[in-house]
């Protein structure tokens, strides 16, 4: 017996090889998935913010210009209406009366007022005392007279009151002065008053760098922070900056009217904190579908090691002998399939070993029988030698003598003859085992191509949904197209309908439009979101094909080994029975011996037969007859013997099954 090979303390086995390969198969694609979603979601919501913002400021630009151009056409119309002839001191009737009836129809207008070349101060509502107010001294005064017959419009100053205002001036037609109207930007700064995200708000800053609106800043004092210098390094852009500590990131554009920097500022944390449900939504997810999959994964590992452990302790039964286990044959699978084969092979086995036994039972007897005969024949020959020695009593006696043992020696040819018979059959019987074990080991090489073909069109498929996956892709960017010109018809339906807006009574048809279009867009958004939606379940849909492909080559995999395994097991048997095959060769060998010395003792039977017929006074040849007849018996009782010993260890090997 040879020693079992020691087995390693730690044993990759299948089910770890499985569990491994699961684990795999579902930690990394989930947590992929799981990120590059969640970092998709992050971008889209940044995106989403950053756009609103840019929203937010392109809205509060054209309050600014809608707000300032109405004023600057409230100057342009009442420079017009004013000339030399009405300048009539400070108390000018005709002037005042039309600046403090317009001061009175526009609340938003601080003062209004006409300076003249001598340095009279006329106002809507006049002072007592102006204490030597020149407004030939004044930026607005100087920007008007230096160019004659165009509005201008003077950077964020404090008056008096300490007001933030900018004053909007033009000459007269015949320059005789210059009209100024003083507006209060707190109108401005409740129009531009837009949220930007939750937190975020908008800032605006004059050439000068200083704060027209802002509300961590005083209007007209110089802007303050490390952002400053980027917004007046561009015309519009985006910045990422830190402000009390807190990472901020900005929006801005540059107003054409004014110059003016209106921009939208925001804190980052605020993307964080949109995504955050998404966050925990998708670990929540990602948790959920990991325990529902380890469960499906254990339950098929169980599927699949159970019948490859109940087969394997159905050989372990078979190698220890016993050939009477009842196979499990139910699976309809390749397990199922490999089960049928073996279960056919241990039945041809159990027909042969029976055989087997047969013959060997078969050869025992006739041994037996030889080695009877043997001793019949030794007591013959020594009754023939008794006979030689009482010759007296006559050779009548010696003669019936011969006779009998002539008998007994052909009995024992004819055993020997069956013995050779019923050894061939066994011989006979092991080629054809032999046959069948290598039918058997065909039978598994035939299963191996087939599953390498099941695994080739698993494959295949696998490069199929891959393909499918590729096309899903490709859609989504469409449907990613048609959700910006929705956006960017939205923005132009918002811009559409303020121009509608503007253009008062004569616009009202074109905002119905507008309205339209913006539903329009609305619509088309919402239908691209449905579209990215079923997208993504399509997706996860072929994403979980992916991953049963994946399963199906591991279980494919795993099959190849096991029939290996059985072909393994096949070539074993086969070579055991070539093993008692040559045993049998060795006793046939033997058998022919003893035929051969069996027609020996036979031909010297007949001679001494022959003799005794012959020699009545021949006794000394006859004694020396008789003695090489019993040699040659001894000789025979030697083969029996061995005969003996043959078949009971061919009868050992045998019983080592129990069928």
């Amino acid at each position: 017996m040879k020693k079992a090979l020691k087995k390693p303390a730690i044993r990759w086995t299948i089910r770890y090889q499985l569990i491994t390969a699961f684990l795999i198969i579902l930690l990394v694609p989930s947590l992929a998935i799981s990120l590059t979603l969640y970092e998709k979601a992050k971008a889209q919501v940044r995106d989403q913010l950053l756009t609103s913002a840019e929203q937010s400021v392109t809205t509060a630009d054209n309050f600014v210009q809608n707000s300032l151009q109405v004023k600057i056409a409230d100057v342009n119309y009442l420079s017009k209406r004013f000339n030399a002839s009405m300048i009539q001191g400070r108390f000018s009737p005709e002037i005042v009366r039309v600046l403090a009836q317009y001061k009175g129809l526009h609340p938003d207008a601080v003062d209004a007022f006409v300076g003249t070349p001598d340095g009279t101060m006329i106002r809507a509502i006049p002072k007592a005392n102006e204490n030597g107010y020149d407004p030939r001294k004044r930026e607005w005064y100087k920007k008007a007279i230096a160019a004659p017959g165009t509005t201008v419009m003077t950077d964020v100053t404090l008056n008096s009151s300490n007001e933030a205002v900018i004053v909007i001036a033009r000459t007269l037609p015949d320059n005789s002065g210059v009209l100024g109207v003083s507006l209060n930007l707190a109108n401005i700064a409740k129009l531009v008053d837009i949220p930007v995200g939750h937190e975020g708000y908008v800032i605006i800053l004059d050439r000068d760098r200083n704060y027209v609106v802002s509300r961590n800043g005083t209007p007209g004092t110089p802007a303050q922070g490390n952002y400053v210098n980027q917004m007046y390094a561009n015309d519009s852009g985006q910045i990422d900056y830190t402000f009390e500590g807190r990472a901020k990131k900005m929006v801005f554009l540059t107003d054409k009217l004014t110059g003016w920097k209106i921009a939208g500022t925001l804190y980052t944390s605020e993307i964080d904190d949109a995504v955050a449900p998404i966050r925990q939504t998708a670990t929540w997810i990602v948790i959920i579908s990991l325990v529902v999959a380890l469960g499906i994964v254990a339950f098929s590992i169980r599927m699949i090691m159970k019948p490859i452990q109940a087969l394997r302790r159905t050989t372990q039964q078979i190698s220890q002998g016993d050939l009477s286990v009842v196979i499990d044959q139910s699976k309809n699978n390749e397990i199922g399939d490999l089960a049928r084969d073996f279960a056919l092979m241990v039945g041809n086995l159990r027909d042969m070993i029976e055989r087997v036994r047969d013959t060997t039972d078969n050869v025992s007897a006739a041994s037996e029988q030889l080695s009877a005969g043997a001793e019949e024949t030794s007591r013959s020959v020594e009754h023939v030698t008794l006979a030689i020695q009482e010759m007296a009593t006559g050779s009548e006696r010696q003669v019936n003598s011969v006779n009998e043992g002539a008998t007994a020696i052909h009995r024992m040819s004819e055993r020997v003859a069956d013995i050779s018979t019923h050894v061939g059959e066994v011989t006979q019987r092991l080629d054809d085992a032999s046959k069948a074990a290598a039918r058997g080991n065909e039978s598994v090489i035939d299963v191996v191509q087939k599953i390498y073909d099941i695994q080739m069109t698993v494959e295949h498929l696998s490069t199929v949904i891959n393909q499918m996956s590729v096309r899903s892709a490709e859609i989504d960017d469409i449907v990613v197209l048609i959700r910006n010109i929705a956006k960017q018809t939205n923005l132009l339906a918002l811009n559409a309908s303020i121009e509608a807006a503007r253009a008062g009574e004569h616009g009202k048809g074109f905002a119905v439009v507008a309205e339209e279009v913006r539903k329009l867009a609305s619509e088309s958004s919402d239908s691209a979101q449905r579209i990215g939606d079923l997208i993504v379940g399509m997706q996860g849909v072929v994403s979980q094909s992916l991953e049963v492909m994946d399963q199906a080559k591991q279980n494919v995999e795993g099959g190849i080994i096991a029939v290996d395994t059985s072909g393994r097991s096949f070539s074993k048997i086969n070579r055991a029975i070539k093993a008692v095959a040559r045993k049998m060769d060795d006793m046939t060998s033997v058998t022919e011996q003893l035929t051969h010395d069996a027609d020996a003792v036979v031909a010297e039977i007949e001679n001494i037969a022959n003799i005794s017929d012959e020699a009545a006074g021949n006794t000394e040849t006859i004694s020396a007859a008789a003695e090489q007849q019993l040699a040659s018996m001894e000789e025979v009782s030697s083969a029996a013997t061995d005969l003996t010993r043959l078949s009971e260890q061919l009868q050992e090997l045998v019983a080592r099954f129990r069928l």
